[in-house]
């Protein structure tokens, strides 16, 4: 299941992004990356946002609103340590856990990140945006 978790994702390579879609090949954000992959594999019912606005998380009462509240409904968290590809990552970002990827290497993981404008796969070591932030890792229940 993880070597088809991470297929999944990349699949979505090149999709161009999108705050507050999630549609392959037309546009999405990053949480919707997360939720439809996963969705797509049978892994966790369809999921709904709420709209929100493109920076929410600079104004955030709560740093779990969004991704956090929505992951602990159908992920397990785990440490960091046990964090292996086919499992997905959130980072904080202004006052909230405001971005999230899927994890498919050692170092990488594909992300949507509006400055890319799409959906691309990174290295993290090499990303300033994946550096010196606090990170919450998930896994997606049932899977060893």
């Amino acid at each position: 299941m993880r070597e088809k978790i991470v297929q999944e994702a990349r699949s979505w390579l090149d999709t161009p992004f999108r705050h507050g879609a999630g549609v392959k090949g037309a546009g999405c954000d990053c949480a919707h990356l997360i939720t439809e992959v996963y969705f797509a594999l049978g892994l966790i019912p369809k999921i709904e946002f709420p709209i929100y606005g493109p920076d929410w998380f600079l104004h955030a009462e709560d740093p779990e609103r969004y991704i956090v509240e929505t992951a602990k409904k159908y992920f397990d968290e785990i440490a960091a340590s046990e964090a292996q590809p086919g499992d997905w990552v959130t980072l904080y970002m202004g006052k909230a856990f405001a971005h999230c990827a899927i994890i498919t290497g050692p170092k990488t993981v594909v992300e949507a990140w509006p400055s890319r404008s799409k959906v691309s796969e990174i290295n993290t070591s090499e990303e300033r945006n994946h550096r010196n932030r606090a990170k919450r890792y998930f896994r997606a229940r049932g899977i060893v």
